[in-house]
C-alpha cells in the first residue's frame, strides 16, 4: 500500500458544502477548517509547543474577533474539543465507514475471511 492509498487523518467541524462532504479524510468541503496532526497533540509537550498550539487555535478562531464569533452562531467552524475527543470523532467515522462497507459483503464471505485490523499511532 502506498501513501496515496491511505486515508488522511484529517477532520473538520465546518459545515459541509453543496456536495454534502463528510468532513473527514478526503471528503472535505473547499472552505473547511481542518484539524490535522491531532494525534501528535496527545503527547506531552514543552512550553514552546503548547504556546504554538494556542497560537494555532487563535488563528482558527480569527483571534476571537467579535464579528467572527457573532456570525458563527452556535456552530463555530473551529472546535472547542480536546485532542482526545477529536481523535475519537475521527476514529468513530473511520469505523462507521468500515462497518458500512463490510455490511455489503455476504455473510458467508464475512464468516470465512479472517480479518486483522491494525491501528497505529506514529511516534514523534
Amino acid at each position: 500500500m502506498g501513501n496515496l492509498d491511505k486515508v488522511p487523518s484529517v477532520i473538520s467541524y465546518s459545515d459541509p458544502g453543496p456536495k454534502q462532504e463528510q468532513q473527514w479524510g478526503r471528503s472535505l468541503s473547499p472552505n473547511a477548517i481542518t484539524m490535522v496532526h491531532t494525534k501528535l497533540e496527545l503527547d506531552v509537550h514543552n512550553v514552546l509547543e503548547e504556546l504554538d498550539l494556542i497560537l494555532q487555535s487563535l488563528d482558527g478562531m480569527h483571534n476571537l474577533h467579535f464579528m467572527h464569533i457573532k456570525t458563527s452562531g452556535n456552530s463555530p467552524a473551529y472546535t472547542y474539543k480536546t485532542p482526545e475527543e477529536i481523535v475519537t470523532d475521527y476514529m468513530t467515522k473511520v469505523f462507521q465507514h468500515l462497518e458500512d462497507d463490510v455490511a455489503k459483503f455476504s455473510m458467508e464471505f464475512r464468516e470465512q475471511t479472517p480479518t486483522d485490523l491494525v491501528i497505529t499511532v506514529p511516534t514523534v
